[in-house]
């Protein structure tokens, strides 16, 4: 038992079955917690302040993440359009078929970098060569 909370709180999978801690759930069971500790015996001062690290360590964590991804986009986005106007060999991923030509545009959709040759779309992951 967590020093502070009464024996019938309810637990961390009880309380989130089936997920992972993020920023929302940690809040949450901290705001649990603080609703159902003892009263005789609160939570001290020393325990909020750790609680509450953790609370802005894993804020910045999620933002430092977040960052991280849109930089790792910008890069993809930046790869794929240093191809435009260059010649490429691609797979498409749906038929198979191998697709030569000069890459007309680039589009960024679902998450992907896609290259734009001759009629076909095909993701940047689908180039096998590059003159």
């Amino acid at each position: 038992m967590i020093q502070g909370i009464q024996a019938d709180s309810p637990s961390i999978s009880e309380v989130y079955p089936g997920q992972s801690l993020d920023k929302d759930a940690f809040l949450k069971l901290f705001i649990t917690q603080l609703q159902n500790q003892n009263p005789l015996e609160p939570l001290n001062n020393e325990q909020f302040i750790t609680e509450m690290a953790q609370f802005s360590s894993l804020e910045e964590l999620n933002n430092l993440n977040a960052n991280f991804n849109t930089m790792l986009q910008l890069q993809f986005v930046s790869q794929a359009a240093q191809l435009i106007g260059r010649k490429v060999e691609a797979s498409d991923p749906e038929t198979g078929e191998i697709l030569q030509g000069q890459v007309k545009e680039v589009e960024w959709k679902e998450g992907t970098a896609y290259l734009q040759i001759k009629d076909k779309s095909v993701p940047l992951t689908s180039i096998t060569k590059i003159w």
